[in-house]
């Protein structure tokens, strides 16, 4: 019998089931809001704590695709720092990475809205049909 045996596995051991309350709790499905060809066609990649090469293999294919056949850059947030080794370590390609502690993850992207909003980094038709939110944002991170 498989049953009570190491034989079976799930992505629950990676928080899985996690990250699909998150998901449904943030935007209202459980369901990735972009597709394949997003990532591919995307000009930056930003991934917070995530080794995704480990977590979803296809996923990390694509972007590792992304980032070096279509030029997109890549961003990394996580605590893992960049190794070579047996394992796939996405951090390897990022163009910009941002070691954190394994709690941290939420100072860290809380400081990168900051800064996107205090050099004006918001492209400026979103700034001006959401003023208020800019501000009212920026507000809450200081």
């Amino acid at each position: 019998g498989v049953i009570g045996t190491n034989q079976i596995d799930s992505s629950v051991r990676y928080g899985h089931l996690n990250g699909i309350r998150a998901l449904q709790r943030v935007q209202g499905t459980h369901r990735w809001t972009v597709s394949f060809d997003d990532i591919l066609r995307a000009d930056v990649l930003l991934l917070v704590g995530t080794n995704v090469t480990e977590t979803n293999p296809i996923t990390g294919l694509k972007i590792k695709e992304a980032v070096k056949r279509k030029g997109a850059k890549l961003i990394t947030i996580e605590a893992l720092q960049p190794a070579i080794g047996t394992i796939s370590n996405i951090a390897n390609l990022a163009h910009y990475h941002f070691g954190v502690r394994a709690d941290g993850f939420q100072e860290a992207v809380f400081g990168l809205m900051k800064s996107v909003l205090e050099t004006r980094g918001m492209d400026e038709e979103v700034k001006a049909s959401a003023t208020a939110y800019g501000n009212d944002l920026l507000s809450q991170l200081s």
